[in-house]
């Protein structure tokens, strides 16, 4: 398959397009593939930023070498900068290797550099383009250069009326039918509510925004956890899938059922123990109810002895000692203590109360888990059975990048 070019642009800054692409391309490098960003920001090279660890690294590490790291607005327009490994599968071509003024760069120059790297890439699975914010030579030139473009927002009034603008500005390097809105920073409680339908009018699924996104851009981190899913995480999978449902569709539907195993399994295994301890509690009650109905039974056998006993008595002759009285306090005071003792005994060995005080709290174990069980499967169900329209989409040659009108 050929290298899908695509970029994030937005309409005004602050919209979270460089966090959603990197997010992007952290999460397509984890699945296998080989992703490249590009800083093609003047304004603040905010891409560049967010990796200025791995940055430093790389120069620290090049420093002693004669070769001179150069970023996309540091080259000629006829050279590529040079790219970065940032983590495993995941690259980066950096705005700059130093603090310069990149928007001193003039356009034309810029524009040749980027399609000189672009001709470089071909390599890469996917190249991704953070654009500078705003209807600029720089954003019109990311814009162009891309197969899709992506429009990252928030959700207001005032970022829908940007939207609409950036469109009629950029109308012949945006197509409608390669061109895509992202409302990002979405409250969770909201994401689900807003993204159902969109897709149907070039909307993408919103990104909710939430305190792991948030503790984590403060790092200079990125909330990607691939073992354990966060919602965050969730949503760019549900992004990638998305955008690249032919060429990543299998791999993101793959890693889900992976995850959800990993969920899952857990609480299925809960489940297995819970349903053998309340095995092992109803056999008890078993067992109780007939040692009860024995116990029961020899108890009042006693009592009738007993009361037989007090009832007819004997007194011999030849004492002076009422040896029936004795014999019939003996015998009564041996029913209430077989009675009480036998009880007692019982309860001891079977602990009825604590018992079923287990039995309600599986109960409600149980139910809780199976919750659990329902909303894993269903939050990470992505297309489990592709429709024909889906599958033929999949199967459909890939389309080359757009040229330049």
């Amino acid at each position: 398959m050929s290298t899908r070019i695509v970029s994030f642009l937005s309409a005004k800054g602050g919209s979270g397009k460089t966090v959603t692409s990197s997010a992007l391309g952290t999460l397509l490098a984890a699945l296998g593939f080989k992703v490249l960003l590009v800083d093609t920001d003047a304004a603040t090279n905010g891409m560049t930023l967010l990796f200025l660890e791995q940055l430093l690294d790389v120069r620290q590490k090049s420093s002693s070498t004669t070769t001179k790291q150069l970023g996309l607005f540091e080259v000629a327009p006829d050279v590529a900068p040079t790219m970065i490994e940032v983590a495993d599968n995941l690259w980066l071509a950096p705005a700059t290797f130093r603090m310069t003024e990149t928007e001193s760069v003039d356009i034309g120059t810029f524009s040749q550099s980027l399609r000189c790297l672009l001709d470089a890439t071909r390599e890469y699975d996917f190249v991704l383009l953070d654009a500078q914010a705003g209807s600029d030579g720089y954003a019109r030139a990311a814009a162009s250069a891309a197969e899709t473009d992506v429009i990252v927002s928030e959700y207001d009034p005032v970022s829908a009326q940007g939207i609409e603008r950036l469109k009629v500005f950029f109308a012949n390097e945006m197509p409608s039918g390669s061109t895509w809105t992202l409302f990002n920073k979405v409250l969770p409680e909201f994401a689900s509510v807003i993204g159902e339908g969109l897709s149907v009018a070039k909307f993408l699924p919103p990104v909710p925004w939430d305190a792991d996104v948030v503790r984590a851009f403060a790092r200079r981190d990125l909330a990607i956890n691939m073992a354990l899913p966060n919602p965050y995480t969730l949503a760019i999978a549900q992004l990638a899938y998305s955008l690249f449902p032919d060429k990543a569709g299998d791999a993101i539907e793959k890693w889900r059922g992976g995850a959800l195993s990993s969920v899952v399994s857990p609480v299925e295994q809960r489940l297995l123990e819970l349903k053998t301890v309340e095995d092992k509690l109803f056999d008890i009650e078993r067992k109780r109810i007939r040692i009860t109905s024995i116990s029961a039974g020899t108890i009042g056998l006693l009592a009738i002895g007993g009361i037989a006993f007090l009832t007819l008595g004997f007194e011999p002759k030849d004492q002076d000692v009422p040896i029936s009285l004795l014999a019939n306090v003996a015998a009564l005071l041996g029913v209430v203590l077989s009675v009480s003792f036998g009880f007692k005994w019982i309860g001891k060995l079977f602990n009825v109360n604590k018992d079923q005080s287990t039995l309600s709290s599986i109960a409600v174990e149980r139910e809780k888990l199976v919750t659990t069980l329902e909303a894993a499967r269903s939050t990470f169900r992505v297309d489990e059975k592709a429709g024909i329209f889906e599958r033929r989409r999949r199967s459909s040659s890939q389309q080359g990048p757009r040229t330049e009108s």
